[in-house]
């Protein structure tokens, strides 16, 4: 057996759902996941860039690459390294009328391209400054790769890796388990007794539910963004 196919893994059940909507709608960015982080204060871009590799190289969700055989059966290729070149843009937004909303307005667009999953890097980064002491720290990847709780163990992890070089430390020893233990651990799932009961569990209370109708009428593909609504709610309506 080859190096490489020791390093194949099949996809858990989420991935494999992604990949096959994905591959449904090659043009919908639906999939695409995003956020930003304010950081105020004084930020190295350098050596951001240095931590933010050092991150990437840790977490092998985020290395991987998706293929297909012939039989069109997706697999993941676990990467020996972060693709070369820069990881993280660096946008300046200081001559702009509204900096934030320039800032804003450039991570919505960049969220709004489809992205394919067989194609890396997974991920897009971009440091936004839109003041001289506030930058926002632009992150965006495929959901095949990552969710959102991933944002939070990345954004931490970065953090922590930036502050420990910029004070000359050496960082705390990586956090990340291999990508492999989470498909294994899906599989044992899967092929033993609490998958059995599970399934048995939920035939057994949903048996006299019938078919689902769709409030439409009829299938749609998914939507290829979403709108969001928000208000304030008084003391008064969340007192009891």
């Amino acid at each position: 057996m080859t190096e490489r196919a020791l390093r194949r893994l099949a996809l858990t059940g989420a991935q494999t759902g992604v990949w096959y909507g994905q591959r449904l709608d090659p043009d919908s960015p639906v999939y695409n996941v995003g956020q930003y982080v304010a950081v105020d204060g004084a930020l190295d871009p350098d050596l951001f860039a240095t931590a933010l590799r050092r991150v990437v190289g840790e977490c092998e969700a985020l290395t991987v690459r998706f293929e297909e055989d012939e039989n069109g059966q997706p697999s993941q290729v676990l990467a020996d390294a972060p693709p070369s070149g820069p990881l993280v843009e660096v946008v300046d937004h200081l001559g702009a009328p509204d900096p934030e909303a320039a800032a804003l307005a450039a991570m919505r667009a960049d969220m709004a391209a489809p992205a394919d999953p067989a194609t890396a890097p997974l991920f897009g980064f971009a440091l936004h400054r839109v003041a001289p002491d506030r930058t926002l720290w632009y992150q965006r990847v495929h959901h095949i790769a990552l969710d959102a709780y991933g944002f939070s163990l990345l954004s931490r992890r970065t953090a922590e890796v930036y502050t420990a070089l910029a004070r000359g430390e050496e960082p705390a020893p990586s956090p990340f388990g291999p990508l492999s233990a989470v498909v294994e651990e899906e599989a044992a799932y899967r092929d033993g007794e609490r998958y059995a009961a599970d399934r048995a569990y939920w035939r057994d209370r949903l048996a006299d539910r019938g078919d689902h109708e769709p409030l439409a009428g009829a299938s749609f593909p998914a939507a290829p963004d979403f709108l969001r609504a928000s208000a304030a709610l008084t003391p008064e309506a969340t007192a009891g």
